[in-house]
């Protein structure tokens, strides 16, 4: 269940269901304008995402030093990311036994040394000077697997982290504030609720609104 309010910060109208699909009539400051069940409302952007998109976690089997990327399903390699590695996914083959994953193309992990795949979406590198792009791959459900986890990057500076959740509608709890995270801090997710996500660092379990980060790579 999504918050919904009558503006970007203030006044509760209601909830929407999970997996519900709405209208977006407007966007400001992380946050849609939608309507539902004839009401409208403002609801955070981490609290959705594109009709069908099927973004979920996934992580690469830790048994394995390395686990290699593909430009399609059994299909060339294009680069290699480490054992363990949490990527975002992005559904899979008609079979079931292929992960489309987002994935770090850097000189360490790009293995195509093809020119003509840089212009590709699941190719390797588009540019090794510069220091991490992303790019989309296929890599074997048999060294994979899926997972509630993902990991995000803020996009502004001293974003505030705040204590753990207080009440039943599963808000953090804004009066006790952790600390600060800087510009392109990478964190682990493993919750998202009511546009916050929980986040893992340094050893500590705290909250960040999700609109404070760079999607989910």
């Amino acid at each position: 269940m999504y918050e919904t309010t009558r503006r970007s910060g203030s006044g509760y109208v209601g909830t929407i269901p999970e997996d519900a699909v709405v209208t977006v009539s407007g966007n400001d400051r992380g946050q849609y304008r939608v309507r539902h069940e004839g009401r409208t409302g403002w609801v955070a952007h981490s609290g959705t995402r594109p009709a069908g998109s099927g973004a979920t976690g996934v992580q690469t089997t830790p048994h394995y030093s390395t686990v290699n990327v593909r430009r399609s399903p059994g299909g060339p390699v294009i680069g290699a990311v480490p054992g363990g590695r949490l990527l975002t996914r992005f559904g899979t083959n008609e079979s079931g036994q292929w992960n489309r994953v987002q994935w770090h193309c850097t000189s360490e992990t790009n293995r195509s040394g093809l020119t003509a795949d840089r212009a590709r979406e699941t190719g390797g590198c588009p540019g090794l000077n510069t220091p991490q792009v992303v790019k989309y791959g296929w890599v074997s459900t048999g060294v994979s697997y899926p997972t509630s986890s993902f990991r995000a990057r803020t996009r502004t500076d001293d974003v505030p982290v705040y204590g753990d959740i207080v009440d039943e509608q599963s808000r953090p709890n804004t009066d006790v504030r952790l600390g600060s995270l800087d510009i392109r801090t990478e964190v682990t997710v493993t919750a998202s609720r009511n546009g916050w996500y929980r986040i893992d660092y340094d050893g500590t379990r705290g909250w960040i609104r999700g609109w404070h980060t760079a999607g989910r790579q």
